[in-house]
C-alpha cells in the first residue's frame, strides 16, 4: 500500500521482492510502476525489463517529471508504446532510447470483423464517445471535424458524448473550447449531446 509506506518504503518492497522471486523478466505498465521497476532493477539482477508507455507524451501533466521518466528508461530493455508514432517521438527526443522502443499497437483491425465496407451517409450517422471530457480524450477535434463535414454535407453527425469532465487545469478551457465550437456552428450543436457520467449507455 503506497499510501501508508510511501515512495520508498514501496520502492524497498520491489526491491525485496525481486530478491526473493529472481524473476526472468519485470514488465510494469504506466508512470509510477514503470519509475519504480527502473529504479528496483539499479543493483539487481533482472534479466529482461519492459516498460509500457500506455498513453503518449501529449497526456503529460508535468514535463518535469515526464523527462525524469523518460530518462529512467535507460534501465530498462525495452519501451513499449501503443502507437507507432508515440515510439517516434519518443526516439527523437530521447537519443538514448533509440532501438529500444517497440509498439504493440493498442487496436484490432476492422478486418478481423470482417465489417464489410459502409455505405455513404445519407443524411444520419451516429457516433457514441465514452470517455472523460478531457483535452487528451479530445472531444475538440470531434467537434471541428463535425463542422467541417456540416459545411460540406449540409448536416452534421449525431454525437453523443458519455463522461464527466476532466479534473485536470486544461480540461475546463478545452471543453469550453468545444462548447464554443457549438456555439458557432448550430448544425452541430443541435445533434451535440453531454450526457455527463452515466452507468447506462444511452439508447
Amino acid at each position: 500500500d503506497r499510501s501508508r509506506v510511501g515512495v520508498w518504503g514501496t520502492l524497498k518492497a520491489l526491491g525485496r521482492a525481486v530478491e526473493e522471486i529472481r524473476p526472468q523478466a519485470v514488465i510494469s505498465f504506466l508512470s509510477a510502476p514503470n519509475m519504480l521497476a527502473e529504479v528496483a532493477r539499479v543493483g539487481r539482477r533482472v534479466p529482461v525489463l519492459l516498460v509500457s508507455e500506455r498513453s503518449s507524451w501529449q497526456g503529460d501533466r508535468s514535463p518535469l517529471a515526464a523527462w525524469a521518466g523518460r530518462a529512467l528508461h535507460v534501465c530498462a530493455d525495452r519501451v513499449v508504446t501503443n502507437s507507432e508514432y508515440h515510439g517516434e517521438w519518443l526516439e527523437g527526443h530521447f537519443p538514448w532510447l533509440r532501438g529500444r522502443v517497440r509498439c504493440i499497437y493498442n487496436g484490432i483491425a476492422p478486418e478481423y470483423f470482417d465489417i464489410p465496407s459502409p455505405a455513404r451517409p445519407s443524411g444520419e450517422l451516429r457516433l457514441l464517445a465514452i470517455g472523460r471530457i478531457s483535452r487528451d480524450k479530445n472531444p475538440l477535434v470531434v467537434a471541428e471535424a463535425c463542422a467541417l463535414f456540416a459545411a460540406r454535407h449540409g448536416w452534421s453527425p449525431r454525437v453523443t458524448w458519455v463522461g464527466r469532465p476532466g479534473e485536470r487545469a486544461e480540461d475546463g478551457p478545452h471543453r469550453a473550447a468545444v462548447d464554443a465550437v457549438l456555439a458557432r456552428e448550430p448544425r452541430v450543436a443541435t445533434a451535440w449531446r453531454w450526457i455527463g457520467e452515466s452507468k447506462q449507455v444511452p439508447g
